[in-house]
């Protein structure tokens, strides 16, 4: 007997669909035949769209399928105006959707902040734009998030991280900023996200994060910070215990400009308290502009450099580690701490 596609469970070719993107899909086994017909007409069938700019949607089909739909993304910057407009006009219907990838234009964010409150179930934005103050406070207001990938350019207008009143119910939060004056952007979000679990940074400069007495992440857990182009200072680290009480994971990564053996004892110190509470520590150092060091051994001065580290945690805990450098470019070379 003769086996067919056909013969395999309905709940297989489902989970199957769900991830081919819907453009693919219909292309693919749309008026195959009947059996597949009445697949794509399966109230269980979920789906997801990638908008492009050249394609400009079948509309007429995507209405029939518009409560079915349940991650919707734009397949490149030049395609983000055409999704803005589709979920301008078809954000009530979009009752299962529970994920949004989009980067926006300014002029677009008051369409995306209406959007936003009428999408039900939207549980996972990814969003690329200059921020506005209005977004920030639509984004911590959408009670059904729970994960935020941010990037942000710089904003054109002062973001008063006092000005909201309603906490998030995000749990997930990674942020790239390229530009935050004043770290306000990362204030506002932080001191109205108290059930914050997973927390990602990267800056191009250090945010002075645990001076402030703006909030306290009780749940975070998982902690994960990417500095770029600046030295941190010795203090940033001073209030973290009292801040972040029940840490789990962290991960620090710092781009040095110039290398410099001076090693800071208030994070040395800050690593060994955490060292019995914390199952897993990664520090990267990542140095640049070696090239400038002449004639010096770039090799007998990690080594004494990473020798010395060894010492001080050695002297402070007891609790087994690793440090190791490599050269990854003949200017750039990267210290690893893992505990």
């Amino acid at each position: 007997m003769k086996s067919r596609v056909e013969h395999l469970p309905i709940e297989l070719w489902l989970s199957i669909f769900s991830y081919i993107e819907v453009h693919e899909l219909f292309q693919a086994f749309y008026n195959l035949n009947n059996y597949f017909d009445k697949l794509f007409t399966s109230k269980h069938l979920l789906l997801y769209v990638q908008v492009e700019s050249t394609t400009r949607n079948n509309v007429r089909w995507c209405k029939s399928i518009l409560d079915r739909l349940i991650r919707i993304q734009s397949s490149s910057s030049h395609a983000s105006h055409d999704l803005t407009q589709f979920l301008q006009s078809y954000s009530t219907k979009l009752v299962q959707l529970k994920s949004l990838v989009i980067q926006v234009c300014l002029r677009n964010i008051p369409s995306i902040c209406s959007a936003l409150e009428q999408l039900p179930s939207l549980e996972y934005i990814s969003l690329t734009c200059i921020p506005t103050q209005t977004l920030l406070e639509t984004i911590l207001t959408t009670p059904t998030l729970r994960t935020c990938r941010l990037k942000f350019w710089r904003p054109i207008a002062t973001i008063n991280y006092h000005s909201c009143t309603t906490n998030s119910n995000v749990e997930i939060l990674s942020v790239k900023m390229l530009d935050d004056p004043n770290h306000s952007i990362i204030y506002l979000l932080l001191s109205h996200m108290p059930k914050l679990k997973h927390l990602e940074i990267e800056k191009n400069n250090p945010v002075v994060l645990f001076n402030q007495n703006l909030f306290v992440l009780e749940y975070l857990k998982v902690l994960k910070f990417i500095w770029n182009r600046h030295q941190y200072k010795s203090d940033y680290f001073e209030n973290c215990r009292r801040i972040i009480t029940n840490l789990r994971s962290l991960h620090l990564s710092i781009h040095y400009i110039q290398f410099n053996e001076t090693f800071d004892h208030i994070l040395i110190g800050f690593l060994c308290t955490l060292i019995k509470k914390i199952k897993k520590i990664k520090i990267f150092i990542l140095c640049y502009q070696l090239m400038a060091l002449i004639d010096i051994d770039l090799k007998k001065k990690f080594n004494n450099y990473c020798q010395k580290l060894a010492f001080e945690f050695s002297s402070l805990s007891d609790t087994s580690f690793q440090i190791t450098w490599s050269e990854e470019e003949a200017s750039k070379h990267t210290i690893q701490i893992i505990f």
